[in-house]
Order: structure tokens, then sequence, then C-alpha cells
């Protein structure tokens, strides 16, 4: 069994709770720098943790087998329970958000569940009006990972960086004209950032970077921030700029993975980042179903209160569902 890093769960703690702050916005102001604070690092985290965590293996059937089960098993299980839930929900309540019927709810499901998209809803010129939204992430790190051990196995060093950023730049200019399935562009986008990962433990960068770089690499961060430069969309290959959104999404992390190594005692922080995933799943449900957030925001609770509701009915839906898959793999030994 592999030792965690408790830095690194809890750097997914951070980052999974800012991709949730990200979703339950608003329209203020202060949102909208919130938003390009949180859009900086919020997903790119996660892509460059899983380059930490690569090992440069061949690619075998095995590999492929355990990468499938790892991540695109929980992708397809989520998009089946909110499948069913949906069903459920307009069998009680009729005709909500957009579907008319349960053959509309299950043809735009099997769209959303194959496309694989978290935003763009056209493929090519075909309008699909329906995308899957958050879980996009789990095909796109699958093929991220894939093509990142592809390169590391196939060419040099400096072949593989530049091939990679050759593929973030088909990325985004692709991604202005045609939006293609399995989220290819944003995986394509997202391979420099795990090859970026790989290399920060492969070359020991972390215990290598100077302290007082650290301070630089938080002041371009608000500034880029302040001047609405720095997100990062890895949902739809768009980046707010081109040259500074990697360096704040690169300097974001490194920060997080700084503050984390400060924060490996805090329980709560160290299990929302061991559970990211099942919480990622669990907050698309909730997300796409409206079961939260729809009774809170009838209650007019104001936004402090609305927020701590919407993330503990979260944290409860995941205990329930963790210590449900407890029994199943006890039940199973």
């Amino acid at each position: 069994m592999t030792r965690r890093i408790k830095w690194l769960d809890i750097a997914k703690g951070i980052g999974i709770l800012s991709i949730i702050a990200g979703h339950y916005g608003g329209d203020s102001k202060v949102y909208s720098y919130l938003y390009s604070f949180l859009t900086a690092y919020h997903v790119g985290i996660f892509f460059i943790i899983s380059g930490y965590t690569l090992k440069k293996k061949d690619i075998t059937k095995e590999l492929l087998k355990k990468k499938f089960s790892s991540l695109m098993k929980p992708y397809f299980i989520t998009c089946l329970i909110l499948t069913i839930l949906l069903i459920v929900k307009f069998l009680l309540v009729g005709n909500n958000y957009g579907y008319t019927s349960i053959p509309d709810i299950l043809k735009k499901m099997i769209i959303n569940t194959l496309f694989m998209s978290g935003y763009n809803t056209a493929f090519f010129n075909i309008e699909l009006y329906t995308c899957i939204g958050a879980v996009w992430f789990l095909p796109a790190l699958f093929t991220a990972d894939i093509i990142t051990l592809y390169l590391l196995n196939k060419t040099g060093k400096l072949a593989h960086w530049l091939i990679s950023l050759l593929l973030a730049v088909i990325a985004v200019f692709s991604a202005k004209h045609f939006w293609l399935p399995f989220s290819i562009q944003s995986a394509l986008l997202a391979v420099i950032f795990v090859l970026s990962g790989y290399y920060l433990k492969e070359e020991d960068i972390l215990n290598k970077i100077p302290v007082c770089l650290y301070p630089v690499m938080a002041v371009l961060l608000f500034v880029c921030v302040y001047f609405k430069v720095a997100g990062m969309h890895f949902v739809d290959a768009t980046l707010d700029n081109v040259l500074l959104s990697p360096i704040c999404c690169i300097s974001a992390s490194l920060l997080i993975f700084k503050i984390s190594s400060f924060l490996e005692n805090i329980t709560p922080l160290l299990w929302i980042g061991q559970n990211s995933l099942y919480i990622l799943c669990v907050h698309l449900i909730l997300l796409k179903t409206h079961l939260v957030d729809s009774i809170v925001r009838r209650l007019s609770l104001p936004g402090f209160i609305y927020y701590f509701v919407i993330m503990s009915s979260l944290c409860l839906t995941i205990t329930f569902i963790y210590k449900i898959m407890k029994l199943l793999k006890k039940t199973e030994n």
C-alpha cells in the first residue's frame, strides 16, 4: 500500500474546497476577485499533484486498467447515480431544470456521459444543449496522465517539454473553434502541468526553492488576480492571459504546497483531501440535482450561513458514502 503524503492531501483539501467555492458563486465585485484567485490554481493544482505522484512506467494493459478503475470507474458510477436521482426527482416534482420527460433525462445523460464535456455544449457545429459538469476532470486527468507517461517513456527531456507545450497551444487554439469529446483539449492543456508536477518531485525542486521567492510569487499572483489575468480555465481550455495565467497557476500551487506543509495536523482538511475524488463526484450530484441549494436558497439565508450549510451538507453526504464503501469493502473481504 502506498504511503500517503500528508501535505499533498492537505493541498488536495484546499483544492477541492476552492473548486466548490468557485461553483457556488455570486455577482458581486468581491466575488469576481475571489473567482479570479480561485481559477488561478483550483484545477491546475490537481494536475500538478497527479504529476508529483506519477511513477514512470511502461504503458501496459494492467496500468491502463488500474488508471481506468481509479478515474473512469468513479466517473461512470457518478453519471449513473446522477441519472437515477434526476429520474426520481422528476417523478416527484415533474418538469424541473430543463428536463421535460424521463426519456429526455436518459437522452441528455447518455450524451453528457459520453461527450464528457464540463462546459461546452457543442460538438463542432452540432449543439447538444447539455454537458456533464464538474466530473469532466476525471477523463481529462486519465488522458493527460497517459500522454505524460508516453512522453516520459518515448522522448528525451527537452523533447517532451516542447511537445507538451505544443499540445497546450493546440488545445487553446482549437478550443476557440470547436470542442472535442472526452475533454481532449482540457487533457492536452493539462499535460504540461502533469509534467511539471513530475519534475517537481524528480528534481526535488520544492526543497531547492529559496524562501525569499515565495513572497515574490505571492505578490505576482495577487497583482495578476487584481488585473484579472490569473485564471486557468481547463474546463474549456481558455486562459485569462497566455503567459501570466500558467505562471500564476504554478506559483499559486507552490505557495499552497508550502502552506500545506505547516497544516499537516489539521485532521478535517486532511480527510477532505484524502477523499477529494468522492467529494468532487458528490458535489456534481448536488449541483446537477439541486438537492441542497434549491432548499437553502428558499430560506434566504445570509451568504456565510448559506455556504456553511452547503459545505456541511456536502461533508455529511460524503461521510455517509464513505461509510457505505468501507462496509462494502469489509463485506467483500
